[in-house]
């Protein structure tokens, strides 16, 4: 299979799990321990939800990740930076665009209590 979905339909469970696959493997991956890739999975999840809702603007991101490292400036930085750079680049604008339709409403709801 492509690393792009390229479907006219709605995307699926396993179509949403591949993308947020390849949105986090980069962080996750570079993590050494179990622990470690315990929170970058957390944190994956948290900029997933503001990714798919369409509400991940550098300013959203950097105040969120404010909250989480407070007085940690570099790794707040850090995470901005693999985001913006890596992260969200793993999807394509399309597919990017297909998941802001995916997840509003409703939709948008259940992905946040599926994250919880």
């Amino acid at each position: 299979m492509s690393n792009n979905i390229h479907k006219s339909q709605g995307l699926t469970q396993s179509d949403t799990d591949e993308m947020f696959d390849r949105f986090s493997f980069q962080f996750v991956e570079s993590c050494n321990t179990p622990e470690g890739k315990k929170h970058a999975l957390s944190l994956s999840k948290l900029l997933w939800l503001r990714l798919v809702t369409g509400n991940d603007t550098e300013t959203t991101i950097d105040d969120d990740l404010k909250k989480i490292f407070q007085n940690d400036d570099d790794s707040k930085n850090a995470l901005v930076l693999l985001y913006f750079s890596h992260m969200k680049t793993a999807l394509t604008k399309s597919e990017i665009k297909r998941l802001n339709e995916h997840f509003n409403g409703e939709d948008a709801i259940s992905l946040i209590l599926g994250l919880i």
